[in-house]
């Protein structure tokens, strides 16, 4: 199960099993389903709060001199811009690690130069306003 990697996905599945407990009939069962009812709650609303923290730390934690350096890096070509390809590359050295598919979708989601390449400033922008997943996050979180 893929979604109990997440803290919000285990904390949807202590909310499925309370509900399930408390539609039991007894006393015991509705305190202990109400009781992981509150737990699976708890775990939604802190997964969510961490992942926005770590969302903001990825924001600040790098000057737009070392945005450029990564991002220079990553442009092997020379060109001032980078292909998916680069961009899922430049990602990895921030610690995000994307599949292709991934890449491609968060690729798909900057605005691009004629060419279907991105230039710094589009990735910067990107950078500073993308919203990632919690994984993505806890990723990120690690490599620093």
């Amino acid at each position: 199960c893929y979604f109990l990697d997440f803290i919000w996905g285990r904390g949807c599945l202590y909310f499925f099993i309370g509900s399930l407990q408390m539609s039991q009939a007894s006393i015991v069962d509705l305190a202990v389903g109400g009781y992981m009812c509150v737990v699976g709650v708890t775990y939604i609303v802190m997964g969510r709060r961490t992942a926005k923290k770590l969302s903001e730390l990825r924001k600040t934690l790098y000057s737009e001199h070392q945005l450029r350096e990564k991002f220079s890096a990553a442009d092997v070509e020379n060109r001032n811009t980078i292909n998916c390809d680069q961009f899922r590359g430049l990602l990895q050295q921030f610690g995000i690690v994307l599949n292709v598919t991934e890449a491609e979708s968060a690729f798909l989601q900057i605005e691009k130069t004629e060419d279907e390449r991105i230039s710094f400033e589009q990735f910067a922008h990107w950078w500073r306003t993308a919203e990632f997943d919690n994984d993505q996050n806890a990723q990120f979180a690690l490599s620093v």
